[in-house]
């Protein structure tokens, strides 16, 4: 069966692309998802449409890190905006220096969590194939922020470096410090290394914000990393990139397109 809405959403990641319909009412039915591989195949553009087979939409309004798998989706379809620093999102980005340089995925999270969480100061964390961080203050201004490798690439990167360090699983239970042994010595540094990590740059932010943030994390590795002693989220909102997608949406005329 068909679906029709006004806005077709994609949040382009390295790894993979999100795509999902919108109305102004809120998202409708499920995220579908598309390996960002299989958009930068020959292929690409026949693997989008058998993706979008059963959507209809009237425009598509883009997110993306890969500006070669964003040509593919532009050349594919009709109407399609795509976010940058000059997009009308609600969010205050004059008073960033980088703002030319900014990805449009952390546009979109801070548009995002500014109209789902705000009012600010709040930080912005989104855990993709890299670890982004976004700081908001009270008055919807982009401060800037801090990027880390996410969580897959660290969890990675000892097996697929070494000789003999093997590739572990981590499941269940936060390990102890003390690992009894190699692959639990390799859960214990990787995990709790990361922990760390996560609350120092959590730490660090809030209190450049004066010591009150809200925090709203995102990202396939979010709720993991919850589950795991990162105490300091406020609250985890998977679809957090594509409600700033809808959002700009909604706005109508955005900076450099005419939705």
């Amino acid at each position: 069966m068909r679906t029709s809405a006004d806005f077709l959403l994609i949040d382009l990641g390295n790894t993979s692309a999100k795509l999902r319909l919108t109305s102004a009412a809120g998202l409708i039915g499920e995220t579908r998802r598309l390996p960002t591989t299989a958009l930068l195949a020959p292929d690409g553009a026949s693997a989008l449409k058998k993706t979008l087979i059963d959507w209809r939409f009237g425009r598509a309004v883009v997110s993306s890190v890969v500006p070669d798998a964003a040509r593919v989706v532009a050349d594919t379809l009709t109407g399609v905006f795509s976010v940058d620093a000059r997009t009308n999102t609600g969010v205050d980005l004059r008073g960033y220096p980088g703002r030319k340089t900014l990805g449009a995925d952390r546009i979109a999270n801070a548009a995002g969590a500014l109209a789902r969480h705000g009012p600010g100061p709040l930080i912005g964390v989104d855990f993709g194939t890299a670890a982004t961080f976004n700081a908001l203050d009270g008055q919807g201004r982009f401060l800037g922020g801090a990027i880390a490798p996410g969580w897959a690439v660290v969890s990675g990167y000892l097996p697929a470096r070494t000789a003999q360090l093997p590739p572990v699983r981590f499941a269940g239970a936060t390990p102890q410090a003390i690992g009894r042994s190699t692959a639990g010595a390799i859960r214990a540094g990787t995990l709790l290394g990361y922990r760390g990590l996560v609350r120092e740059i959590l730490r660090t932010m809030r209190a450049e914000l004066g010591g009150e943030a809200r925090v709203v994390a995102t990202g396939g590795d979010a709720r993991f990393l919850a589950k795991q002693g990162i105490d300091l989220f406020d609250v985890v909102d998977p679809d957090l990139t594509l409600h700033g997608l809808r959002v700009i949406a909604g706005r109508g005329w955005s900076g450099n397109a005419q939705l």
